[in-house]
C-alpha cells in the first residue's frame, strides 16, 4: 500500500515541529519530550512507529495531525473506543487552537449536525469504524443523490450528506494501530438495512431449534472439523432433526430450512454465551468486543445468529439485516492519501504491516528505563484454584503497599473473582461494560494507596492510572494477568498499565489450565490434554498455555490473509462486471 501523495516537505516539518512545541507551552504549560517530537516527524511518514506504554501517544499525535492537516486537505486520527477519541480531542483543543487550526471528533450515536460539523474541521477524532461506516454512508447518501437527479437535500427515508473529503485527500493516523489493522482486520464493516420481521414460522423454528440444539452430542449427532468453524448434523443427528416434534407453525418451512437452523442453534450454543461475547441490557443483545471490553455500538450478528441467541435468551426476535455496503479493513485503509500509525504493541505483527499495509516498524526507545518486574507465570490446575492464587497475590502485595489492578479477559470472569475476592474479605473496585459510565472515576482511584481493581480489557488501551505517592514508594502498580489472550500483544498491553514513565512496577500471569484459550485452540481435544497433564505441574502447564496461544494468533493470521485475498479477488470480478464491491453486494460473504 504506497504513499499515494508526495512525502512532506522538510521544511514545512521543520517549521510545524517549532510551531507545535511553542503551543504546548503556551495552551498547555507542557514541555514535549524529545522522544514524543521523534516520534511525531516519523508519523508523518507511512511508518508504524512503537513508542512504550505510557510515552505520550496523545502529545505525540499532535504535531503529525498538524503537519499532515496542513498537507493534506484533512487529518483524521483513528483510536480504539469513543471514548479515547472524545478525551484525545478535548485534551489537544487548546493546542490546535493555539496553530489556527479547528479539531472535532464523531462517535457512535452523534446527531448528523454535529457529526457533519466534526468532518469539517481541520482534525478529526474517532474510531476506525465510525469512519469506515461513515463513509459507506457517504457512498449511499451520494447514489441516492444521484438518483434524484443530483440534489443533495434528502427526501423521505434518505440519508444525509456527511460532506466527507475523499479519503485520497485526507491523511489517517491511527493510535493502537495493531488492535485496528490487526485484530479488527477479521471481520468487514458492514452496514445493514432492516428486513421484515421473522415470520411466524421463522420465529417458532428459531426458539424450537434453541431447545433441540441443546440436546444433541457432538460427534454423535453433530461434528466440526475446527473450532469455531461450521457444524454438520450426521446422519444420526438428521433422523433426531426429522423424528423431533416440530410445532404446528413450522409447517411453511421446509426440511432444509429445519436442519440448517438446527445447526445454526448448535454454533451459538457452542460460540456464544452471555457475559462473553455478549450481555444482555433493556431487552437487547449487544456485542462485547472482545479486544476493548467494551460494548460495540450498533454492531449485529448476521446470517440469523442474532437471532438465534436472542431466540435462547428470550427476547423479542429483531429483523434480520439485508446488507446494503461492505468494506473491509484492508481495502478502506488503503483508500486514504497517507497513512502511519503508532502503538506500544507493534513488533509481533511487523510482518502483517509491512506485507498488507506496507508499513515499516520503527521502534522508539523510551525516555527512561523501563523499571517493570514482570515475575514469571504460574499455572494452577483449575480455575478455582487459580481464584485462590490470585487472592493470595492480591493480600501479600497490599501488604507491601502496592495498589493492585487483575486483568480477566471476560465479563463473567470479572465477576466471578469479584465474588471470589468478597468471600475473601477483599475491597475492589469492577470495571467491566456493565459499568462503563464509572470508568474514568474507578481508573482514577486505581493507584490509590489499598486499591484494587479487577477490570476486563476495558483497563488495557489508553489506560493512564495515576499513582500516589505512597505507591510509587512502595514499587508501584502491581499487574496481575489471569488468562493469556488469543494474542501476546493483548497481554503486553495489560502489564504495559505498571511501570510507565520510567515508574516502579511489577506484573504476573496467574493462569489456569481450565482456561478457555486451551478450548479455543484445541476444540474437543482440549479435555484430553487436560486430563493427560493434570499431574504435570505449572511449568508444563504454562508451556501448553503459550503454545495454544501462539497457533490462535497464527490461525487468526492465516483468516485475515484469507479475508484479503478473497476480497481483493471479489472486487476484481464486481468491476469486471461495472459493479461497485462496496455497495452492489450480490451475496453477503459474511
Amino acid at each position: 500500500m504506497p504513499e499515494k501523495t508526495t512525502p512532506l516537505p522538510r521544511s514545512l516539518l521543520r517549521e510545524r515541529t517549532r510551531e507545535v512545541d511553542a503551543a504546548f507551552r503556551k495552551a498547555l504549560g507542557i514541555q514535549l519530550y524529545r522522544v514524543q517530537l521523534q516520534a511525531g516527524a516519523r508519523l508523518t511518514r507511512p511508518v508504524v512507529v512503537e513508542l512504550a506504554t505510557g510515552e505520550g501517544k496523545t502529545f505525540t499525535s499532535a504535531l503529525p495531525l498538524a503537519a499532515l492537516a496542513d498537507f493534506h486537505a484533512r487529518a483524521w486520527l483513528a483510536t480504539a473506543n469513543d471514548y479515547l477519541a472524545r478525551r484525545d480531542a478535548d485534551a489537544l483543543r487548546p493546542v490546535f487552537a493555539e496553530l489556527g487550526m479547528s479539531v472535532g471528533a464523531v462517535w457512535s450515536q452523534m446527531p448528523p449536525a454535529e457529526r457533519r460539523q466534526a468532518y469539517a474541521c481541520d482534525i478529526t477524532y474517532g474510531t476506525l469504524r465510525e469512519f469506515a461506516f461513515d463513509h459507506l454512508k457517504e457512498r449511499l447518501a451520494q447514489r441516492e443523490a444521484a438518483a434524484r437527479g443530483g440534489s443533495s437535500a434528502p427526501t423521505g427515508g434518505c440519508r444525509e450528506l456527511l460532506g466527507l473529503p475523499d479519503p485520497e485527500d485526507v491523511a489517517l493516523l491511527l493510535d493502537e494501530c495493531d488492535s485496528l489493522l490487526i485484530d479488527e482486520a477479521r471481520t468487514p464493516f458492514l452496514i445493514s438495512a432492516a428486513g421484515a420481521p421473522p415470520t411466524p414460522a421463522q420465529e417458532s423454528c428459531f426458539r424450537w431449534a434453541c431447545t433441540l440444539a441443546a440436546t444433541l452430542e457432538r460427534n454423535a449427532d453433530y461434528i466440526r472439523e475446527v473450532p469455531g468453524g461450521p457444524v454438520a448434523l450426521t446422519p444420526q443427528g438428521t433422523d433426531r432433526v426429522i423424528a423431533a416434534t416440530v410445532p404446528r407453525q413450522m409447517a411453511p418451512l421446509n426440511l432444509v430450512e429445519i436442519l440448517h437452523a438446527v445447526e445454526r442453534a448448535v454454533r451459538v450454543n457452542e460460540d456464544f454465551h452471555c457475559d462473553h461475547q455478549y450481555l444482555v441490557r433493556d431487552g437487547e443483545v449487544r456485542i462485547v468486543d472482545d479486544y476493548t471490553g467494551r460494548i460495540s455500538e450498533g454492531r449485529r450478528w448476521s446470517a440469523g445468529v442474532q437471532q438465534a441467541i436472542e431466540a435462547r435468551e428470550s427476547l423479542v426476535l429483531s429483523p434480520d439485516g439485508r446488507t446494503e455496503a461492505r468494506i473491509t479493513v484492508q481495502d478502506f485503509v488503503g483508500r486514504f492519501g497517507h497513512v502511519s500509525g503508532m502503538t506500544g504493541t507493534a513488533r509481533e505483527g511487523a510482518g502483517e504491516f509491512s506485507s498488507v499495509y506496507g508499513l515499516k516498524v520503527e521502534p522508539l526507545r523510551p525516555r527512561l528505563p523501563v523499571r517493570r518486574r514482570v515475575l514469571p507465570p504460574v499455572a494452577s490446575r483449575t480455575q478455582e484454584e487459580k481464584w485462590n492464587a490470585v487472592a493470595a497475590d492480591v493480600q501479600r502485595t497490599l501488604k507491601g503497599g502496592q495498589s493492585v489492578l487483575v486483568g480477566t479477559r471476560t465479563v463473567q470472569a470479572s465477576e466471578e473473582l469479584a465474588a471470589h475476592f468478597r468471600a475473601e474479605g477483599i475491597a475492589f473496585e469492577l470495571l467491566n461494560a456493565r459499568h462503563p459510565d464509572r470508568e474514568a472515576e474507578i481508573v482514577a482511584r486505581a493507584g490509590d494507596p489499598g486499591a484494587v481493581t479487577i477490570a476486563t480489557n476495558m483497563a488495557g488501551r489508553g489506560t493512564d492510572i495515576p499513582l500516589s505517592p505512597q505507591v510509587l514508594a512502595a514499587g508501584g502498580l502491581h499487574v496481575i494477568a489471569t488468562e493469556f489472550h488469543t494474542a501476546r500483544r493483548i497481554d503486553r498491553q495489560l502489564i504495559g498499565r505498571c511501570a510507565r514513565q520510567g515508574d516502579p512496577g511489577s506484573a504476573r500471569f496467574l493462569v489456569s489450565l481450565e482456561d478457555e484459550i486451551l478450548d479455543i485452540s484445541r476444540g474437543e481435544e482440549a479435555a484430553d490434554v487436560r486430563r493427560d497433564l493434570a499431574g504435570a505441574g505449572s511449568a508444563s502447564w504454562v508451556k501448553v498455555l503459550e503454545q495454544s496461544q501462539r497457533e490462535i494468533e497464527s490461525k487468526h493470521a492465516e483468516a485475515r490473509i484469507r479475508l484479503n485475498a478473497s476480497d481483493r479477488k471479489l472486487n476484481e470480478s464486481y468491476q469486471l462486471l461495472g459493479l461497485d464491491p462496496s455497495l452492489d453486494r450480490i451475496e453477503d460473504p459474511s
